[in-house]
């Protein structure tokens, strides 16, 4: 394997720094391909993101394997390779749940296999660095951009499970981007849709937002944060987090002098307002070290956006020297060899355990702890919506992945039916769905919600809700996969049973269903007084 090498600050020329402040994403083109190389072999690119999960059909791309072999062939540094790893590894063997998961487990042991685990399988896909974990406080059930995502919905508990997160990636070589600082907790909007807001002055979000972050330099040595397109007008009323040396300095003057990148300038929400230019250029005149930048863009335009600054004095030579000492840290920290090099089959029966724990069983006094057979029973599976694809026009249907509960519930309850309705039923299934429910005693509701960007919610739809209502007396049992916060719209239902992500929590939910196996998991969130809070 090829010996990399520590870049110096001092041999390095202005234009080089300033590339290492970028966060490139995959190339767009092959032109755009060749000057990427073309800035790695000369030492003038800080990292470099490559996802594959969001290609669209008309983006370049050549292929996972070769746009990495390509980079990791031309760089003799330790350049930041990085990627979201909210399931775990996106391309390695192990599916995690969400992070909440985690803190239903109520096994803070469990958080440090996570990113530990997670960590062993980045490194052995060269990839050092992770865009998480999520420090938000999950205090808004309307936060779309939080959601099962999160820990928890107090500052207490995301500190304790983010610091065990983060010493088990570190530990393994990897650097972390906790995120999204300040917090996008207590806010309803999707920041890849609208701008997000912010009600707090400095103290409020130095006892409140900053709690975990704080914590996490003090006890992990947290190698790295993310800024949030996120607004705190009563710390600066004029630009959002990634924008703000105002809201950077709160962070930065209670002690932490580590890597801190912007959150992606994809995002419609903030460029639709302040344009890719400027989205580029401030972040390093508020005392960011890196720019990720949009995939909508090449690298050339990326990096000349951010060499302007420079010249036309947006940005100082210090604030760049600054910026690229941190970066280079950075780098170096990735250095460090994993302890161990590949997965074991413990590490697989700790990922299992994650799911069985996971699962919770929320039911009101007196309701069953089994579900018997019958063929007054109904399960109504939620399924995804055919949609038009906006570019090509060709009709795809959205998916909920629900294969495990189906062959699960078919299979122990044959003498059951089934209806499957979608997430936005038009008026005619609408109808037609509620005359079916007539020939039924017991209704299982098996629904979903996604915590996925420009969805603008993760909630239940009104419409569905709204039929749940009229089938409230038949209602037995609802299985809910996602963001147990879409629960508080349903707590008349006698038993709900909350199974995160994955096909994994899909059986344990099934089993906990049939009585075969109890429930440990815990709910990290309170329901009541959050529902109570969005009302007001």
């Amino acid at each position: 394997m090829k010996v990399l090498k520590t870049l110096h600050i001092e041999e390095l020329t202005i234009e080089q720094k300033i590339g290492l402040m970028l966060f490139m994403r995959n190339p767009i083109d092959a032109e755009d391909l060749d000057f990427t190389l073309e800035m790695i072999r000369n030492h003038s690119l800080g990292g470099i993101h490559l996802s594959f999960r969001y290609v669209h059909e008309n983006y370049y791309c050549p292929g996972e394997k070769y746009l990495l072999e390509k980079v990791l062939e031309n760089a003799d540094y330790p350049i930041l390779i990085g990627d979201d790893m909210e399931y775990g590894f996106n391309y390695g063997n192990i599916e995690l749940p969400y992070q909440m998961a985690l803190t239903s487990t109520n096994n803070i042991k469990l958080a440090y296999e996570y990113g530990r685990i997670t960590a062993i399988e980045a490194k052995k896909g060269y990839y050092n660095t992770v865009f998480g974990p999520i420090m938000d406080i999950a205090a808004l059930p309307l936060s779309s951009c939080v959601g099962s995502r999160a820990y928890a919905d107090t500052k207490e508990k995301v500190s304790e499970y983010a610091i065990a997160t983060i010493k088990g990636y570190q530990d393994q070589g990897m650097v972390v981007t906790g995120k999204h600082y300040p917090g996008f907790g207590y806010s309803p909007v999707d920041s890849h849709i609208g701008m997000v807001y912010l009600d707090a002055d400095e103290k409020t979000l130095i006892n409140r937002e900053l709690v975990p972050y704080t914590e996490a330099i003090k006890s992990a040595d947290l190698s790295g944060i993310m800024v949030g397109h996120i607004m705190v007008p009563k710390v600066d009323p004029q630009y959002p987090a990634s924008l703000s040396k105002k809201i950077v300095d709160v962070i930065r003057n209670q002690g932490y002098d580590g890597l801190m990148i912007t959150d992606s300038l994809a995002m419609i929400g903030l460029t639709n307002i302040f344009g890719l230019e400027t989205c580029h250029q401030l972040p390093m005149a508020a005392g960011i070290d890196m720019v990720l930048t949009s995939y909508r863009i090449s690298c050339k335009e990326a990096y000349t956006y951010m060499l302007d600054a420079y010249k036309k004095g947006i940005v100082s030579e210090e604030q760049i020297n600054n910026a690229a000492r941190r970066v280079i840290t950075a780098q170096n920290r990735t250095l460090k060899k994993p302890v161990v090099s590949d997965i074991s089959e413990e590490d697989r029966s700790t990922v299992f355990q994650m799911s069985v724990d996971a699962v919770i069983d929320i039911r009101k006094n007196g309701s069953a702890t089994k579900l018997f057979d019958g063929t007054d029973l109904l399960f109504v599976f939620q399924k995804g919506n055919i949609y038009e694809d906006f570019d090509t026009g060709e009709l795809k249907r959205e998916s909920y992945n629900f294969l495990t509960f189906e062959e699960n519930i078919k299979k122990n309850y044959p003498k059951a039916s089934i209806l499957y309705l979608p997430e936005f039923p038009a008026r005619n299934q609408q109808e037609r769905f509620m005359a079916k429910t007539m020939d039924y005693s017991r209704i299982v509701m098996v629904l979903g919600t996604k915590n996925e960007s420009y969805r603008g919610t993760s909630d239940i739809p009104r419409r569905m809700l709204a039929m749940m209502e009229g089938l409230k007396s038949k209602l037995v049992c609802v299985i809910l996969s996602g963001c147990p916060y879409a629960c508080r719209e349903f707590l008349y239902v006698p038993r709900i049973i909350c199974a995160y992500d994955g096909q994994l929590c899909q059986k344990i939910a099934i089993d906990v269903l049939l009585g075969k196996k109890k429930s440990t998991g815990i709910l990290p969130v309170n329901l009541i007084e959050r529902k109570i809070m969005t009302e007001e």
